[in-house]
């Protein structure tokens, strides 16, 4: 995503570990504090998903 941002590309909301790795003529500014964010997180997984699927799924509230 960085890469598309420095190729010209539009803007992205990122994690600000990612400064350390921004390439040139990336800048990452913080976002007002009065901004706020809301995501919504969609899983999807198959009829039988891994231990860790499933432990990412416990912390997600259920659909409704």
């Amino acid at each position: 995503m960085l890469d598309l941002m420095a190729s010209g590309l539009g803007l992205a909301i990122v994690q600000a570990s990612l400064q350390r790795i921004a390439p040139p003529g990336v800048r990452l500014r913080p976002l007002p504090k009065q901004f706020s964010l809301r995501l919504d997180i969609h899983a999807v997984s198959g009829s039988a998903p891994n231990a860790l699927a499933r432990q990412l799924l416990a912390l997600l509230p259920a659909a409704g």
